[in-house]
C-alpha cells in the first residue's frame, strides 16, 4: 500500500482487518515454533534457547542488515553486552582449540607409533 495515498475509511478499516490476519499468522507461526522448541528440548534434554540464541542473532544480522543487534538480543531476554560478551568467549575458545591442536600435532611428530 503506498504510503502517500489517501484512504476512505472503508479502505482504511478493509486494510486494517488484513493486516490483523496476518498479525493472527505470524503470531500463530511464532507460537508453533516455539513450541516445536519446547518439545525438541524437552526429548532432547538441551537447552535450545540457552545454547543458540546468539548463534541465531549473528546470523539474523548476516541475512537482514536492517535487524539491529540489541533489538534480535532483547527478543531471547539478552542484552547486547552479553551478546558480544559471548561472542569473545566463542573466539577465545576456538583460539584455545587451535593452539591446544597444534601442541597436539607437534607432540605427535615425536611418536611415530601413535595413532
Amino acid at each position: 500500500m503506498g504510503k502517500n495515498k489517501k484512504l476512505s475509511p472503508e479502505e482504511m478499516e478493509v486494510h486494517t482487518k488484513e493486516l490483523e490476519q496476518q498479525l493472527a499468522i505470524e503470531k500463530t507461526q511464532s507460537e508453533s515454533f516455539g513450541k516445536m522448541i519446547e518439545i525438541a528440548e524437552r526429548e532432547l534434554k538441551i537447552d535450545i534457547r540457552k545454547k543458540i540464541w546468539c548463534q541465531t542473532v549473528l546470523e539474523m544480522r548476516q541475512e537482514h542488515t536492517s535487524y539491529r543487534t540489541d533489538a534480535l538480543c532483547r527478543l531471547f531476554g539478552k542484552s547486547r553486552q552479553a551478546y558480544y560478551e559471548h561472542s569473545h568467549y566463542v573466539a577465545d575458545k576456538a583460539v584455545e582449540e587451535d593452539v591446544a591442536l597444534s601442541l597436539v600435532r607437534k607432540a605427535r611428530k615425536g611418536f611415530s607409533r601413535m595413532f
